[in-house]
């Protein structure tokens, strides 16, 4: 107790009250939610649950902005709070009070426990492409439904989306059978979309290149299922379980040049500069050439970048359009290399795309 007054004493008013504003908002949201709840709890279970969404969709539209300024103002704070030098204690004390109100929301209760040890794990980002109102109370629902629709997970949305557009319009190319490479691949959503809508009928061999031995095995489950269920057979899949330093170091002797769509979509949100302009060229000599690798980053325009650095432990590197441009500049990949630079509709996400000449 007296160190936790301790920590309190360090902050300033200001720090203090961004924190107990945004508490107490979702806790005055749930006292008004109760007798709601209450009341829809008197219906057979289906009848429940078209009451809750009818009363979602009405109710969200007054407390998803409450909620995002509350927010705003708590982005504000945490950018004084790591200028005044006590990030730490305003990071504690935001957990003091934010999570008893937090919690209730599975994907923020996921992305806090994170049972597989690492944030952005594929189930947390399977939840991001799934109901965005999950949950088992309308405080729960509301709360994972604001997360959910803020543009940082629309960014997410956006990418499977792109990635899956990329490998769409490759196989619609000349390439009698296509080499696709994905370094830091999670469970492949963006294939997983192709499969389960019956896009993936051409010839292509996917080389799926992660860390975690768990996504790995659900990566492996999951694909080759949707690929047995719609009769993919010309689809072919490669799983390596290797980080971004073991493939860097055998990198010099790996120059394979067949492959005609590689893409790095996630990694570099936590990488060094250094080892993002290495994998940027260990990608660049992996391409055929005609071929194309993408490589995207969160930008400063993330809406909660500090709510999830410091209230749920999720940190990025945040980049800009040209930080991400420099960067691939500085990998020095020579004249055959063409960049374009584009971002998400709401420009969270910064993607540089490389095109490799078809001629030296």
């Amino acid at each position: 107790s007296c160190k936790l007054e301790h920590v309190e004493s360090d902050l300033s008013t200001d720090l203090k009250i961004s924190i107990s504003h945004l508490a107490d908002l979702i806790q005055n949201i749930h006292d008004e939610l109760e007798p709601r709840q209450a009341y829809l709890l008197k219906g057979g279970a289906h009848q429940n649950l078209v009451r809750e969404e009818v009363f979602l969709s009405k109710v969200k539209n007054q407390i998803f902005p409450e909620i995002s300024n509350a927010v705003q103002a708590f982005e504000i704070a945490s950018e004084q709070a790591i200028h005044e030098g006590v990030e730490i204690e305003f990071t504690n004390l935001a957990h003091k009070h934010l999570y008893p109100v937090l919690l209730c929301s599975p994907f923020i209760s996921r992305v806090v426990e994170r049972p597989i040890g690492v944030p952005g794990d594929f189930d947390i980002l399977g939840k991001i492409l799934g109901d965005p109102f999950e949950g088992n109370s309308l405080l729960s629902r509301l709360i994972n439904g604001w997360i959910l629709t803020t543009t940082a997970a629309g960014a997410y949305r956006h990418r499977v989306n792109f990635l899956a557009d990329e490998i769409a319009a490759l196989l619609s190319g000349d390439e009698k059978k296509a080499n696709v490479l994905s370094l830091g691949s999670g469970v492949a959503y963006e294939v997983q979309k192709l499969l389960q809508g019956g896009g993936l009928v051409d010839p292509v061999n996917f080389t799926l290149v992660d860390f975690n031995e768990t996504t790995l095995k659900e990566a492996r489950s999951t694909l080759c299922e949707l690929r047995d269920i719609h009769d993919a057979s010309d689809i072919h899949f490669k799983f390596i379980k290797k980080s971004v330093k073991e493939l860097l170091r055998a990198s010099e002797a790996d120059r394979s040049g067949n492959i005609h769509l590689a893409y790095c979509a996630g990694l570099f949100d936590y990488l060094s500069d250094r080892v993002c302009i290495l994998v940027i060229r260990y990608l660049f000599n992996q391409l055929a050439p005609g071929g194309r690798m993408v490589v995207c980053n969160f930008t400063p325009f993330n809406p909660i970048k500090h709510f999830m650095g410091l209230v749920l432990d999720w940190k990025l590197i945040h980049r800009s359009v040209g930080e991400l441009r420099q960067l691939i500049l500085e990998a020095e990949l020579g004249e055959s290399a063409h960049l374009s630079m584009i971002t998400d509709p709401g420009q969270v996400e910064a993607y540089g795309i490389i095109d490799k000449s078809r001629n030296p």
